[in-house]
């Protein structure tokens, strides 16, 4: 499978970085997901460089490598599964550039190998040669023949130092990862195989690792632009994945929980370094976790009693602040709290009642009903008396 760079981003599983291609200029840019908007996500363009000439290119974007292809030689890109991008090429040079302003910190060198790095406010960014030579002043290399590591954290004080193996950045083992994550989620898609991979792909390669806010392993909505998790399509993703990956899906579910306030309001959107309170978003959470359910999901005990007590919280939330007249039909205080950011339900200005957000409600209270008759079950199990299956 071939992808395109201009629409699809070059990433994996467990990445907080990924590299894509300008739609207007055609540059290769190097992104962070550490939750920053727009272009302010790009860090570095990579520019293939010989002679002191930028070199024309075309781009190969395998899932688990992206090639950069020239007239005298290729680039080759692959990530290690957090903050690592390892650039490497025989017969033909790079220039590294920064996108943005920056302010080294730090340069050691000995003999055009080592490494600077910078902290913009934002970012700590290391980039360490650790083959060939590699001009620290100008940012390009100085062989044709090269290995570049570029670290990015969120944190300004992380030592970002080359791992003591890269063996992580291994094209052939980053392909078996692929192919062995994706196969349990193309299984009878027929006709619609391709359609299937590409849907996989995008779903492997939009994961993170837990790093702050984000508690457990989660799938982003994109690492394109919209880098972020909100506080409803996390619940589209756990039913994407409940059947293949059922640990998985229910870490979608936990990740917003695990950051719920303590009146039960849900964020509207989290990432690692911080999250949005000022608004939240539709309380369809119940009504995925019954579908979580039906689809086999088993959930320990311990787990299921601690989600009824957060699911209670959020429904509670909804009566006690989004039901101004008392009326106990609920309602949109924002456009964006109901996902439907510009729907013409709210030319006639707010809060508006609607039939969506009662339906999500009922939905949900539904699933707290189902949920306590199993606590019923847990103190039968308890107990020593048989209990009969729910779910």
């Amino acid at each position: 499978m071939n992808l395109n760079p201009k629409k699809i981003p070059f990433s994996r599983f467990g990445s907080y970085i990924a590299v894509k291609q300008n739609k207007i200029n055609h540059k290769i840019c190097i992104s962070t997901m550490h939750g920053f908007w727009g272009d302010e996500m790009n860090l570095f363009n990579i520019i293939p460089h010989k002679g002191h000439v930028d070199l024309d290119y075309k781009i190969k974007m395998l899932p688990w490598l992206l090639t950069i292809e020239t007239g005298y030689g290729d680039i080759f890109v692959t990530l290690n599964q957090s903050n690592g991008v390892l650039i490497y090429a025989k017969d033909v040079g790079v220039k590294i550039e920064p996108v943005g302003k920056s302010e080294r910190k730090k340069i050691d060198c000995i003999e055009s190998k080592g490494y600077f790095d910078f902290w913009d406010g934002r970012l700590n960014t290391v980039v360490h040669c650790i083959e060939g030579h590699f001009d620290f002043d100008t940012l390009i290399t100085q062989s044709n023949d090269f290995k570049l590591y570029i670290a990015i954290s969120g944190i300004e004080t992380e030592k970002l130092t080359i791992p003591d193996c890269l063996d992580e950045f291994d094209a052939k083992t980053i392909e078996e990862e692929y192919k062995s994550w994706v196969a349990p989620l193309l299984v009878e898609c027929g006709y619609y195989k391709d359609t299937a991979e590409l849907a996989a792909y995008i779903l492997w390669s939009s994961g993170v690792r837990p790093c702050g806010h984000i508690t457990n392993n989660t799938i982003l909505m994109s690492k394109n632009w919209m880098h972020y998790v909100w506080a409803w399509d996390h619940c589209f993703n756990a039913i994407a994945l409940v059947k293949a990956y059922p640990q998985l899906a229910w870490d979608q579910i936990s990740v917003f929980f695990n950051n719920q306030c303590e009146d039960g309001k849900l964020p509207d959107l989290i990432y690692p370094n911080d999250m949005n309170l000022k608004e939240t978003k539709p309380p369809v959470h119940g009504w995925c976790v019954e579908k979580l359910l039906d689809a086999g999901l088993k959930i320990s005990d311990q787990d299921l009693q601690k989600f009824y007590n957060k699911l209670i919280a959020w429904t509670n939330w909804w009566f006690e602040n989004r039901d101004d007249d008392k009326d106990g039909i609920c309602q949109y205080n924002l456009n964006n709290e109901s996902g439907h950011d510009n729907s013409t339900v709210f030319d006639e200005g707010r809060p508006v009642e609607t039939p969506d957000l009662t339906t999500y409600l009922i939905l949900q209270i539904k699933c707290l009903k189902r949920i306590s008759k199993c606590y019923s079950c847990m103190q039968m199990r308890k107990n020593g008396t048989k209990c009969k299956k729910i779910y």
